[in-house]
């Protein structure tokens, strides 16, 4: 594997290249500092506000995720208690009880069949939860008793938690997006500034032995990555009968049925150079007009080039 240098593209990355520096910066003192002095102000500007927004987003984001979670509780309970109560009033339409004649049903808002709509929004849920508390009070008006067994007060009761739940939720959502919005622009500061700070630290590694670069470079906030180096073919292409040179080979690195893969073309000398990060088993492929496809096994290991001749059949000749 080989390394290269890491712009961070994450918050966490971003938090410790900053973290990094300001501390060796902090350490090294004005002598040591290999920082201009622009950029150790906005080091010691953005380290600690983008530090202290990012948790306060953390913290938002859970209050918001949360209240999402009771909210939902809330809406549920509503349509479950609702539901139930519309039912009841139904039933009790078909039973014949005293006072539930099919006309008590235009009260909650039912057509004469019974039937209930879908409940599947909040505002659906809402509105449902009132029609059973309106249904109770017209019929109560009209000579009729509260239900016991589901209660207007508690549909009530759940009705509002469920509006005041919707509410909170969407002020706690407001206020996240607030904060993201505080935590966007100073974010765009920081995305300036380290490019800046890696120059700095470029500039100081130069001064140092190869092999302490690296490290140097690690100690004042830099990141790196570790990446797939490549391995390396050296092709020869010719013919199987004759060991003529061929000329103008397409290859490919990959299974032999296969499309994708490093690709090249031999040279007049019958010759080419491949690079590929394929390190599993794998083939060596060529194809040339007039001659039949060939293809051979290879295993690559980087950093490391293998040689192979790859020869190739003509055609049988058609009389």
């Amino acid at each position: 594997m080989s390394v290269i240098k890491k712009i961070p593209k994450t918050d966490t990355d971003r938090k410790t290249v900053l973290i990094t520096a300001k501390a060796r910066k902090d350490a090294s003192g004005e002598e040591g500092n290999i920082f201009t002095v622009k950029n150790s102000d906005k080091i010691d500007e953005l380290e600690p506000i983008f530090k202290a927004t990012l948790l306060e987003v953390e913290a938002l984001e859970k209050i918001f995720h949360d209240k999402v979670g009771d909210t939902a509780g809330k809406f549920a309970a509503l349509k479950g208690k609702s539901t139930h109560g519309l039912q009841l009033v139904v039933f009790k339409v078909l039973d014949k009880d005293t006072g539930f004649t099919p006309g008590v049903l235009s009260y909650y808002g039912l057509p004469l069949t019974g039937k209930l709509d879908e409940r599947r929004t909040e505002d659906q849920i809402i509105d449902w939860g009132q029609h059973f508390i309106d249904g109770e009070t017209t019929r109560v008006a009209n000579g009729g008793t509260l239900l016991q067994d589901i209660k207007k007060v508690d549909v009530q009761t759940m009705l509002n938690a469920a509006v005041a739940g919707r509410a909170a939720r969407q002020d706690d959502s407001d206020a996240v997006q607030a904060k993201q919005h505080e935590l966007d622009v100073i974010r765009d500061a920081v995305d300036i500034l380290i490019p800046s700070m890696y120059r700095d630290i470029d500039h100081a590694a130069k001064e140092l032995p190869e092999g302490d670069q690296h490290g140097f470079c690690v100690k004042w906030g830099m990141l790196f990555q570790q990446v797939k180096g490549y391995a390396y073919v050296n092709v020869r292409t010719e013919d199987i009968d004759s060991h003529a040179i061929l000329t103008g080979v397409d290859l490919r690195i990959g299974s032999i049925n296969g499309k994708g893969g490093a690709k090249a073309k031999t040279n007049e000398m019958g010759w080419a150079l491949m690079e590929s990060r394929n390190f599993k088993p794998t083939n060596l492929n060529g194809t040339l007009s007039l001659y039949l496809p060939s293809s051979v096994e290879i295993t690559l290991v980087e950093g490391q080039t293998i040689d192979v001749v790859l020869k190739l059949k003509k055609k049988p000749v058609v009389s």
